[in-house]
């Protein structure tokens, strides 16, 4: 019996759902998509679901195949509670990796 998934330890770098959302509005079934981005289905779905986080050179193939720009495929900002302010929050960035020089 397979055990399911975990989400990945670090927050996502993109949207599920808008990379969902974006693979429908192009008419694109998720087989499709994997094989127009190369690479295996399973791995397509892990990141249409959530539980696989995606490279930003393939977040930027995935937002070329189905013609979009690859910021609306980006995790957004999330607003969380400031524990030390009341009614104040702070937004979280996603992670933005760094290269080295």
């Amino acid at each position: 019996m397979h055990q399911a998934r975990r989400p990945p330890k670090d927050p996502l770098d993109h949207d599920p759902d808008a990379v969902r959302a974006a693979r429908e509005a192009a008419g694109l079934t998720r087989t499709a998509l994997a094989r127009e981005v190369g690479v295996s289905l399973s791995l397509m779905s892990e990141i249409e679901s959530g539980t696989r986080n995606c490279t930003p050179e393939r977040m930027a193939e995935i937002a070329r195949v189905l013609g979009v720009d690859p910021d609306l495929l980006a995790r957004s900002p999330r607003v969380v509670p400031c524990p030390r302010c009341e009614g104040v929050g702070r937004v979280l960035e996603p992670r933005q990796e760094v290269s080295a020089a």
